[in-house]
């Protein structure tokens, strides 16, 4: 099987398997406000050769939509070392 883009890794069961799993640790609400709406899971920093749900659970933090956006809006995403720029302000 080839290889499959990120975007299409979130809409699999798998995917959604682990998102339900982490939403539940963290009680369905954001780690940074505390708010309970339009909830994402974050990844603290991108692994090689891994894909979305394969991800250890301390690498993954429930935010809500709004911190999603200010945790990337100055913010590179680490990645094997080096950084990634992502602009979140379009979500």
């Amino acid at each position: 099987m080839g290889k499959v883009d990120y975007s299409n890794q979130l809409e699999t069961q798998e995917w959604e398997n682990k998102r339900q799993s982490i939403f539940k640790r963290d009680g369905f609400k954001c780690c940074r406000c505390g708010s309970c709406k339009e909830l994402n899971v974050h990844h603290k920093k991108y692994l090689p050769n891994k894909k979305a749900w394969q991800y250890p659970n301390g690498l993954l933090e429930t935010v809500c939509r709004l911190c999603h956006i200010e945790i990337h809006k100055n913010k590179s995403i680490q990645s094997f070392g080096s950084s990634i720029g992502r602009n979140y302000a379009t979500l």
